[in-house]
């Protein structure tokens, strides 16, 4: 096990505290957690379920950049075509 300092439901920070016995007090708006040892940063915790999970990894960049050109492409032909499509 490990304490994390929570920012809302995300993992901020890993103290070096092996347990919430171990770690010093710490101003009361900073909360901490025990996690498991695969915890890390940016890890998510779910309160229903009691448990962390890694982040949903974002949309590469690339994807984007092609999706959003491909709807370029579609309006600007689409605003070149006559009426009955010829």
């Amino acid at each position: 096990m490990k304490v994390v300092q929570m920012m809302g439901a995300t993992v901020y920070w890993i103290t070096p505290y092996p347990s919430l016995l171990d770690a010093p007090p710490f101003a009361p708006n900073i909360v901490l957690m025990e996690a498991p040892d695969e915890v890390q940063e940016g890890w998510i915790y779910n309160g229903e379920l009691k448990s962390f999970h890694a982040p949903t990894p974002p949309e590469p960049v690339e994807d984007l950049y092609q999706d959003l050109e491909m709807d370029v492409d579609h309006i600007l032909n689409f605003s070149h075509t006559p009426p009955g499509g010829m």
